[in-house]
Formats: C-alpha cells, structure tokens, sequence
C-alpha cells in the first residue's frame, strides 16, 4: 500500500477524477434530477441489474476456457464480484489481483498464472469494442464521433486482434533454474496468456459477442428509464466511449471518468446531461457489483495470507 501511494499515477488519476467529477456536475440541476426520478420508470433499472449480473455469469463461462484445466465454476463466479468489489474501491484496479489471489488460494493454482487469464480476458474484452465498432461503423450516426474516437477505436480493434493471434502463438521461453521471482512471475503471466486453445477460440469469441451486446442493451435500457428515446447505436456510442475513458487512470470505481465521457456523449446527440443519467448509469453497475462483491469478501476470501499474493 506504501508503494501504492508513492505512485505519481494514483495521485494523477485522484486530480483527474475530481476534475471530471467537476465537469460532470457543473451543468447538474437538482430540480431536473428529482423530476426525472420522480418519473423514472424503474423497471428498467431492474431489467438493467438483471442483465449486468447475468453478464458476470456469461464472463464466468468465457473465463473458464482461458485456463488450460478449467476451474470451478463457482469459484470463478464469486471471483468475478470480488474484483470488481476491489477496483471499485482500491486504486489502480487492485481486484484484479483480488481475483487472481481468491483463484489461486481456492484452486491450488499459480496466482501470477490466474493474472495471464485476467490479461487475455481483457484482450478479448478490447475485440469486443472492436466488434461493435463494426456494428456502428456503416450508420449515420458514425458520423457524430470525433475522430480521435474514430482513431482510438481502430486502434483498440487491431491491437486486440493483434494480442489475439500473439496469445495464440506465443512461445516464450525462460530458463527454469533462475533466482529471480520476478522472470518466474513473469513466465507465469505468459504461460496463463497462452493458456488459450485454438479449439477454444470459437467459444470464447462467441461469449465475448454476448457480453457487449448484453452491455449494449443494458445501456439502452437504462436510458429507457429516462425515456430519452435513443436508439440502440447511439446507446453503442455510450458504451464504447465510456469504456475508452475506463482506460484512463482515475479513482476507485472511476467515478468522474465514466460520467464525463457520458455526459460527452450525450451532448454529441444534442442532449445536456444536466438530470443525473450518467451517474444512474454508473451506480446501476457500481452499487450491485460492489456490495455482492463485498459479501463474497466477506464471506469466502482467505485476506490473512495477502502477502503472498503471488508466489
């Protein structure tokens, strides 16, 4: 934790995120936020909620076939909650390691191992912004992303095909009889990012495709709650903006972050923010996520034996 806070980045993305946070709620009008409330139709919050638990469910699935012996599926799941527990509350995305820690204690397996899979989850995560870039990329609405948008999401979609077929390839190749931890948790890391099969591909693909559409809908049903009447491209242009901005340094839970680039986004539609729908948008994942993870903490996870979390 020392070195954490001795980190330049933790203390840039805290500037940052409090930055943003200002921008997000400097047009912010309460009386609009208590009428929109008042007439939220909240059962599309709940189908929201719904569709993201469901999605950790579908990522559990896609998880399993990044490891060369899949693990229990349970575990997995638990695992899935518990890092986002951890990145919604810790700095520069500790549940990760949260994640890999609790599979490696419950498996008997190599945390820095686990964190190759989390590696290649993530890669396959950036092919699915890549797939539904090509989902927007022949509509009109195309047209209303800057293009240094336009550049970045290119750019996500080849680095991600790119990581895909290295993944598929990779033969990398570490003496074993060597004294340094580090070339062994890094050998580690590399042999759970090959740990992908080719006959595997097609499956963790197809998953992939469900989960960004499954986060697509859960967009769109969100701003149904609002009754903005946008369609479902336009919703596809949230999702893939906000998920660009996640990838920028910020607080826990990247608060700040993900609002802006909504709020962005929204005015890119000619709509002014000023009611609450990007924080809405964020607690309805944030909320959820992180208390059903804090349970699972809570309820399963061995944090006595935290310094070893790799070994």
């Amino acid at each position: 934790m020392n070195t954490i806070l001795k980190d330049n980045k933790y203390y840039l993305g805290i500037f940052l995120s409090i930055f943003l946070i200002y921008f997000s709620i400097k047009n912010f009008s309460y009386l609009s936020f208590v009428e929109y409330l008042t007439n939220l139709e909240s059962s599309y919050i709940l189908y929201s909620i719904i569709i993201l638990i469901f999605v950790v469910y579908i990522r559990t699935i896609r998880w399993g076939y990044l490891f060369k012996n899949q693990p229990n599926r349970n575990i997995l799941y638990k695992a899935q909650f518990i890092g986002y527990f951890g990145n919604n509350v810790l700095p520069l995305r500790l549940g990760e390691l949260l994640r890999a820690f609790y599979v490696g204690e419950k498996e008997n397996k190599s945390k820095s191992k686990v964190i190759g899979t989390i590696v290649l989850e993530r890669i396959f995560d950036l092919f699915g912004c890549g797939f539904l870039f090509l989902i927007i990329i022949n509509t009109t609405l195309f047209d209303v992303l800057a293009s240094e948008y336009i550049y970045a999401i290119i750019l996500i979609n080849i680095i991600s095909i790119a990581l895909v077929c290295f993944a598929l390839t990779l033969k990398y190749e570490i003496k074993e009889k060597t004294n340094s931890s580090i070339k062994k948790i890094i050998k580690d890391v590399i042999i759970g990012i090959s740990n992908i099969r080719k006959d595997n591909l097609l499956p963790v693909i197809l998953t992939t495709i469900v989960i960004w559409l499954l986060y697509a809908l859960e967009v769109y049903f969100v701003q149904s709650a609002f009754n903005l009447n946008l369609s479902i491209i336009q919703c596809i242009i949230i999702l893939l903006i906000s998920s660009i901005s996640m990838m920028i340094p910020a607080m826990p839970g990247n608060f700040g972050t993900f609002e802006s680039s909504v709020i962005y986004t929204l005015s890119l539609f000619n709509i002014v923010d000023n009611f609450g729908f990007s924080f809405i948008l964020h607690i309805v994942s944030y909320i959820p996520y992180t208390f059903i993870g804090f349970m699972y903490f809570l309820e399963d996870f061995n944090y006595k034996n935290m310094r070893n979390i790799i070994n």
